[in-house]
């Protein structure tokens, strides 16, 4: 028999015993090329003749009932009929803002971390008339004298051991504890929760990194202390890593830029009110990110998607930043504040409740954005539409199945004092401690973001940071008017 009358595996066989490696390569190679005609022509068939008679090959394309998943994640991007941002180009030294050290290393000493030297007011001094829980953001009474104090005193220890009174309990605390454990193992090396690698159908992860930063400060953790000190120093890093020149952020949606803007408020006032010294990397970023927002306020003082509009969801993020941003001594100009109510007065309905766009749309999600953010900005808690808007968030009630819901309604609640919290707050704390996972495994201390109805695009490191933030309320937010 010739080595032509031999079968490809044969002739494979035999070039293998005889040394002549290359035939093997040769034949391999030629196989390689066929096949991927064949998934190009999709119905190819290979004849190769013999002495005797054709021998032939087909191959058939295989149709995919499903895309992969990659590709449906495409699709989905490709019809969604917003169009998506152009986030621009990765930052590189030349790009960040020259103030803000690119690398710091992060030693436990305020020294090392480059805390700038402040005057510590007198806390007797801070103290707010409790019928306007917000007067710094007015311009009434000056920031040294009424944020640092009135915002983040509840933090501390010895405050938070006497948070029992507006209604926490040892079963919720020890959910918050599990929940900021769950987070502090879930952190990326860099310091950023990654959104898609836990549940989310979109990348979210500067809002989700500064909603977990947001949860250990909550709890009193900044980034000098202990044991979460480096959790948040890693995750505040990250933050100000994806700063572009302009002060906007890389790879986030516009309204990311509200939340991480409260997160970096938030550490630099309690570094303020805990030792007189603020953190001059973290102000920093905190300033040129107030200015990147105020710079793309609409008219009407609102905010859309991607800059300018009037969204009432986008803005209420926002005005939480500024609102923070404020509250830590950070300049926030008092006609930036006028134009975000001049927003809200556009927006608000007869019946007090505020709308999606302007005062059309909406629901108790941007009810609840609506009464939050008019308690920020000074409205008294007896102006018509606050007590009209508030009477409706109570006949609606906790919903433990919409986390964005949770976030605010809990806040603008626990806002107007008892006769609006106790019973809120009995069905929302027990309906959050009940759902949290605590079962042994690696999501421990989480909560399941298949239960809400953001869950599924939003994922599970946001709807736990969510979550914790909620159950923080009792000492993370301003005092309650009594």
């Amino acid at each position: 028999m010739s080595y032509r009358d031999l079968t490809l595996f044969e002739r494979i066989d035999e070039s293998l015993r005889s040394g002549s490696g290359w035939v093997v390569v040769a034949w391999l190679t030629s196989a390689a090329v066929h096949i991927l005609l064949a998934l190009i022509l999709s119905h190819v068939s290979f004849i190769g003749r013999t002495d005797t008679e054709p021998a032939e090959l087909s191959v058939e394309m295989t149709v995919l009932d499903k895309p992969l998943p990659e590709l449906e994640e495409l699709i989905n991007i490709a019809f969604d009929p917003i169009e998506q941002p152009d986030l621009g180009p990765i930052v590189t030294t030349e790009d960040q803002p020259k103030d803000i050290p690119l690398e710091i290393d992060f030693a436990p000493s305020p020294e090392e971390l480059g805390f700038v030297s402040q005057t510590q007011p007198d806390i007797a001094q801070l103290a707010i008339d409790k019928s306007n829980l917000l007067n710094i953001i007015t311009g009434n009474t000056s920031p040294a004298s009424a944020s640092i104090g009135s915002s983040f005193e509840g933090r501390r220890h010895r405050a938070r051991q006497k948070a029992k009174e507006p209604g926490v309990t040892k079963k919720s605390e020890n959910a918050v504890q599990a929940g900021l454990r769950w987070l502090a193992h879930t952190q990326e090396s860099d310091g950023h929760w990654d959104s898609k690698k836990w549940g989310a159908r979109y990348g979210h992860d500067v809002a989700d990194t500064s909603l977990a930063i947001m949860c250990f400060l909550g709890a009193g953790h900044t980034s000098t202390s202990a044991p979460y000190g480096k959790t948040v120093r890693r995750a505040l890093r990250w933050i100000t890593s994806q700063m572009n020149k302009d002060g906007s952020l890389q790879r986030a949606h516009f309204f990311e830029h509200g939340i991480a803007l409260a997160a970096l408020s938030e550490e630099c006032g309690m570094a303020q009110h805990q030792s007189g010294k603020m953190s001059r990397r973290y102000s920093k970023a905190a300033r040129y990110l107030t200015k990147y927002i105020l710079s793309q306020m609409g008219k009407d003082g609102g905010f859309g998607q991607y800059g300018p509009g009037s969204d009432t969801i986008t803005t209420g993020w926002q005005i939480t930043g500024l609102a923070t941003a404020r509250l830590a001594n950070l300049e926030v100009p008092n006609k930036a504040i006028d134009r975000l109510k001049k927003y809200l007065a556009k927006s608000v309905n007869p019946d007090g409740t505020t709308g999606l766009l302007y005062s059309s749309g909406g629901g108790p999600q941007t009810w609840a954005i609506g009464l939050l953010c008019r308690q920020l900005l000074d409205y008294r808690l007896d102006d018509p539409n606050v007590m009209r808007a508030a009477d409706r968030l109570r006949e609606v009630g906790p919903n433990l199945k919409d986390s964005l819901y949770t976030l605010f309604s809990t806040q603008a609640m626990y806002q107007m004092g008892p006769r609006y919290w106790k019973d809120w707050n009995e069905k929302l704390r027990t309906g959050l401690v009940k759902g949290q996972i605590r079962r042994e495994g690696n999501l421990y201390g989480s909560w399941d973001p298949a239960n809400s109805s953001w869950g599924g695009m939003s994922g599970r490191v946001h709807v736990t940071a969510i979550y914790v933030l909620s159950l923080e309320i009792y000492y993370r937010a301003l005092k309650p008017v009594k």
